[in-house]
């Protein structure tokens, strides 16, 4: 198994998601006001760039149509231990890389929630 990135921010949900796939509405709103951990990966660098000098609330007042990428395996265990259990066996076949299509991450839209400094959330 490869290094982890380290976890650079988080993103909360506050909207229930669109998604790609046929996902039942109840499972959809068990994201709803989760912390999930965005690690520094090469998509994270595109959208966060030098996190000391990053706005985080210009960026969130902007409800940019973006995606942030989210480590599978962080999301289910985030949804486990959030005691949404229905939700992380719904997305435990897409925590892994399988092909182009499941790709181990899962996305949401910047206008789905709220990216915060890990300072913000985690002291």
């Amino acid at each position: 198994m490869s290094e982890q990135n380290p976890i650079v921010a988080s993103f909360t949900v506050r909207e229930i998601p669109k998604s790609d796939i046929n996902v039942p509405l109840e499972i959809k709103k068990q994201w709803l006001e989760l912390a999930l951990p965005v690690r520094q990966h090469s998509l994270a660098k595109l959208a966060l760039g030098e996190l000391n000098d990053f706005d985080f609330s210009a960026f969130n007042a902007q409800r940019l149509d973006v995606p942030v990428s989210i480590n599978g395996t962080d999301a289910v265990n985030t949804l486990r231990q959030a005691g949404r259990t229905e939700a992380a066996e719904f997305w435990t076949p897409y925590e892994q890389p399988v092909n182009v299509f499941i790709t181990g991450n899962l996305a949401f839209r910047a206008y789905e929630g709220t990216l915060d400094s890990l300072d913000s959330n985690q002291r």
